[in-house]
This record gives structure tokens, sequence and C-alpha cells, in this order.
């Protein structure tokens, strides 16, 4: 009986040793068979610029526009902050004095739309590397003169979201799309 046992063990024990080198010899053969496979993923980002030209005489702001700088398209917004300045020694300086108004943009309603607190939306996504057009062809946006000498500052600000899934447009910057995509509403 002793002698089966110690049979029946040395064959286990050289069914599992047989085992152990079928399945390292498998391994070692696929590793040095194995082609390494590069990761070309590319991280999404959304970043955006605003390109503007102020006049030589800086009486008015034209040609202003976005750019998506990002790598995926996205929804732009800009946001526009008015100031005085004064003009001591050629250094402008911020003066306490009630800001002018900005009633009178003369945006580009057709691709914008006006939200509260001078925000301004442009309705699709737009695409990597282009830009878009703030104002009507020609306009301008001008720029007061106090009555205590004092001159108007607009500055302008945007941001973008990625565009895809659209709920992120929605929930962050509480806007309504349409069935195309397209901003139909903001806040």
């Amino acid at each position: 009986m002793k002698n089966k046992k110690t049979g029946l063990l040395s064959v286990l024990f050289a069914a599992v040793l047989l085992i152990a080198g079928i399945s390292g010899s498998a391994v070692a053969y696929m590793r040095t068979r194995t082609v390494a496979i590069e990761n070309d993923v590319e991280p999404a980002y959304v970043s955006c610029e605003v390109i503007e030209t102020l006049t030589e005489d800086k009486t008015a702001k034209t040609d202003i526009q976005v750019k998506n700088t990002g790598n995926i398209d996205a929804y732009l917004r800009i946001r526009l902050v008015t100031y005085w300045v004064n003009n001591i020694n050629d250094k402008e300086q911020p003066v306490a004095e009630t800001s002018a108004s900005l009633t009178e943009i003369p945006f580009d309603n057709e691709n914008w739309i006006a939200g509260s607190g001078n925000t301004y939306y442009y309705k699709k996504p737009v695409a990597p590397e282009a830009m878009v057009e703030f104002l009507k062809i020609g306009d301008s946006i001008v720029l007061q003169a106090s009555v205590n000498g004092n001159w108007q500052v607009i500055e302008v600000f945007a941001e973008a979201i990625q565009s895809e899934p659209t709920n992120s447009v929605t929930n962050r910057w509480k806007l309504s799309l349409d069935e195309k995509g397209n901003i139909s509403a903001a806040p």
C-alpha cells in the first residue's frame, strides 16, 4: 500500500512539473514573439483665445474674434467687462467711476445669443482651430469718454466648454439646446 501511495505521488508530482514546464515555455514563447503596441491616445483639452483690434486712437474695438485653441469641438462664450481708466503719463490706471452701459453692442445676433451680465454665447459648437466673429461685419464697439476726462475700457474674456456630452454645457452653463445641438436659450 505504501508503494502504491509513493508511486501515485511520484506520478502526480511529475504531472505537475510537466504542466509547469509547458506553461512556462508557452509564456516565454509569447513574450519573445509579442510586438509592443504604442498607446496613441491623445487626451482632449478645451481652450480658447480672444483676438481683437483696438483702433489706433483707442476709441473703438473692432474685429473681435474667438478661436477654439483646443483639440475638440467646443461651445464658446464671451463676457464683456467695462471700467474707466485715466491716462496719467500714458499709464492707464483704473478709477472709481460708475461703468458705462453696454446696451448698444452690435454683436452678430444670427450666430450669437445674449445672456445675462454682458455674456454672449456662440450658438453652435466650434471646431478645433476655427475662429468665429463676434461683431457684425464693419461694426465696432465705441469706447466712451467720461465727463471727468477718463476713458472707457472693455475687456473681452472668453471661455470654452466641450460640446460632447451635451449635458456638460446644459448643466454647467445652464443653457438650452435645440434638437440640432445649437444653443436656443441662455440664462
